[in-house]
């Protein structure tokens, strides 16, 4: 969203603008990126450009669609799959062969670039920007599959620090990443692929605090499962979602559990909003269900059927606005 224009990624390589008053469209332009279907999922606002991740990185002008710029890196590949925040006039994008990019906002130029790990194992996942460092967390896919975060200086792309993940402790479960990572005060939080959430020190990237895997209804405790977790901050407090279903909130930086709750038997999507103390969670059953952040109480759901939404919703003012699918784009008052 961006002075009064929602902006949209299909699954056909193309993105469209639309009146967020009225829903009228605006324009409607491809990316010129190939491929049967779009491959990456988000759009970043920079400056006076609607940045797009699909296969490579595409600027296209926020008042006509016009493509300012395409980044195709020279070292890697990808890095529309895993395009993150901008900030300070930088665009940072993560890739499936191990690359962390930082493109000039402006230009499309590459300002640096960070070799994370092998290029044939190694995925760097959506980077976050914090202050004058940015974060980004990896899975190195291997025997056993392990992960970690790290964290560059978001100038230079000089590595600052590197939390690895520890090795499994069962041969049937890996430790990658599997959720975030998200800014919280000075911690920065990830989810792992074996369900445990990790707070780590945002300047030392030291571990602070752990929260532990779901278990799952039937399953022993030690039972080995891998998980993603969902992850979002809401009023001083950490959001927690899981492929169980459960939704659950802790204090920071107690890590004291607030409430937890199961509204769907289906799981938690890959991504949640929250706004003005109101959780918006997508469920893999298509439904989007408000939860009160302070309470766990649900206050409404919508979607489902043949209307599912399962990326998390744009809050702007009064209004929600989400993407289905099969069904198009919806603004809903709230």
């Amino acid at each position: 969203w961006s002075e009064g224009t929602v902006y949209t990624l299909s699954a056909s390589h193309e993105v469209f603008a639309v009146e967020a008053r009225t829903g009228r469209r605006r324009w409607q332009v491809a990316t010129g990126e190939a491929g049967e279907g779009t491959r990456g999922s988000r759009l970043v606002a920079a400056g006076t450009f609607v940045v797009v991740g699909d296969d490579n990185v595409v600027a296209m002008e926020k008042t006509s669609g016009k493509v300012a710029w395409r980044f195709r890196p020279k070292i890697g590949y990808g890095p529309g799959l895993y395009l993150g925040e901008a900030s300070d006039g930088l665009v940072f994008a993560g890739s499936p062969a191990g690359q962390l990019y930082a493109i000039d906002a402006a230009t499309g130029v590459l300002r640096w670039h960070a070799t994370i790990g092998d290029a044939a194992q190694t995925t760097v996942y959506a980077p976050v920007a914090s202050g004058d460092l940015v974060a980004a967390g990896f899975t190195t896919f291997g025997s056993p599959t392990g992960g970690g975060v790290v964290a560059v200086d978001a100038k230079t792309g000089r590595e600052r620090w590197r939390r690895l993940f520890p090795r499994p402790a069962r041969p049937t479960i890996d430790t990658g990443l599997a959720g975030g990572p998200i800014v919280a005060d000075d911690a920065i939080i990830v989810g792992r692929r074996d369900g445990v959430v990790e707070a780590l020190d945002r300047r030392t990237g030291v571990v602070r605090g752990l929260l532990p895997p779901v278990r799952a209804s039937g399953l022993p405790a030690d039972a080995s499962r891998h998980d993603f977790r969902a992850l979002v901050v809401s009023g001083g407090g950490l959001v927690v979602g899981s492929l169980t279903g459960e939704v659950a909130a802790f204090d920071l930086p107690t890590e004291r559990a607030r409430w937890r709750v199961v509204p769907s038997m289906t799981s938690v999507a890959f991504a949640m909003t929250a706004e003005r103390g109101v959780v918006y969670v997508p469920f893999m059953s298509g439904e989007i269900v408000a939860i009160d952040a302070a309470t766990g109480r649900e206050r409404w759901r919508l979607g489902g059927g043949d209307r599912p939404f399962r990326w998390p919703p744009l809050i702007v003012g009064h209004r929600l606005y989400a993407v289905s699918s099969t069904a198009g784009l919806f603004a809903f008052a709230l």
